[in-house]
């Protein structure tokens, strides 16, 4: 018996705790993401965007400036290389895909300030994937554009209660 998986795309936010970087207000996510990138949850098909993996590197530079432990810098490495081997994840370069920076710029032009998020979004729309994020001026900006406004964004906890059943 087949059936189609659902396509979701993450926002960053859903990596950082891979990188060692805390996520307030998500207690749960760490042990789940665990699942998920297993290929646990086999209903669902996970996407993540190559800018998150740049976003990571970014908090992790941050935090070593304060820090200054070399230790914080080799998270990056460790976690990318778990990211890019992983079977069950599918990365995506929004920066060298033309329709996917071209979604990404409209979203941008829309008054969506971080580039970041344009991109994420961006590989949702391409893919006709739900978005994962906690981000709702991101939301509220696709809203505007009407021909986003059938993107389905949700966040962790709805994604909890509909895929994950927590």
């Amino acid at each position: 018996m087949s059936f189609d998986k659902k396509k979701v795309v993450l926002d960053s936010t859903y990596i950082l705790p891979l990188y060692g970087i805390a996520v307030d207000g998500l207690e749960s996510l760490e042990r789940i993401l665990v699942s998920l990138f297993k290929g646990e949850i086999k209903k669902l098909k996970l996407y993540i965007p190559s800018t998150n993996l740049l976003e990571a590197m970014y908090k992790l530079l941050k935090e070593f400036k304060i820090q200054r432990d070399k230790a914080i810098i080799d998270r990056y490495t460790i976690a990318t290389r778990s990211l890019i081997e992983n079977t069950n994840l599918i990365i995506l370069n929004p920066i060298t895909h033309p329709e996917i920076s071209q979604l990404a710029l409209k979203i941008r032009s829309a008054g969506h300030e971080d580039i970041f998020d344009c991109f994420i979004a961006g590989c949702a729309i391409f893919e006709n994937a739900i978005l994962l994020t906690q981000d709702k001026s991101l939301s509220d900006t696709l809203q505007k554009i009407p021909e986003f406004q059938n993107i389905r964004v949700i966040s962790w906890k709805i994604f909890s209660n509909e895929f994950l059943n927590l």
